[in-house]
């Protein structure tokens, strides 16, 4: 199996490459959303979680939110989560890599170089945007405020580290026809050189 590794900001763009790889018939697994899987169902994750974040915990359930206005604004604290996220995350990425039976898996994760993922893959994408366009789509996907939008975006590594710590960038500056094509293309490149 090749592995084949996304990054980059919220808002950037890595839902719509990953798709694109799913509709060429690779395997596909988005990070973010085995962490959201994980908040809601995995006991010891969100045993770790209220003891290092007692007040992002209401009646015994998480508030993802509240989480977030703590992370957002201090990078201790989001490092601290980063290292209780990521650990049952990895677990989880281990077992879908054991039990897929494609020859290519596509992996999205913002964390992908910090977490030691990308030691794992063939190659790496970086998908970089500008912030402006960032915030507009993290605000018609969620339920949050533009204040919340920058404030996690802020808190995240830059368009240029992306693209310095991957071996292939994809800059989303244009229509979603636009950047499908770029999306497309790069997966042709790639497939061509890792199979």
């Amino acid at each position: 199996m090749k592995i084949i590794g996304v990054t980059g900001g919220s808002g950037s763009g890595k839902t719509t490459l990953l798709n694109r790889f799913a509709l060429s018939g690779a395997a596909t697994a988005d990070c973010d959303d085995i962490y959201h899987r994980l908040a809601e169902h995995s006991y010891p994750m969100l045993r770790e979680l209220e003891l290092a974040f007692p007040s992002a915990f209401e009646n015994g359930k998480l508030n993802r939110k509240t989480l977030g206005n703590i992370v957002f604004n201090d990078g201790s604290r989001l490092r601290t989560l980063n290292s209780i996220a990521w650990k049952y995350v990895d677990e989880e990425v281990n077992l879908l890599i054991e039990s897929t039976a494609n020859s290519i898996l596509v992996l999205d994760a913002i964390e992908l170089i910090e977490s030691g993922m990308s030691a794992w893959c063939a190659a790496t994408i970086a998908v970089t945007a500008p912030i402006k366009a960032r915030i507009a789509r993290l605000l018609k996907r969620e339920a949050i405020t533009a204040e919340y939008a920058l404030a996690r975006i802020n808190a995240q590594k830059s368009n240029e580290w992306f693209s310095d710590n991957c071996d292939y960038t994809l800059e989303n500056n244009g229509t979603e026809d636009e950047f499908a094509v770029k999306c497309d293309a790069l997966i042709a490149e790639l497939y061509s050189t890792l199979t």
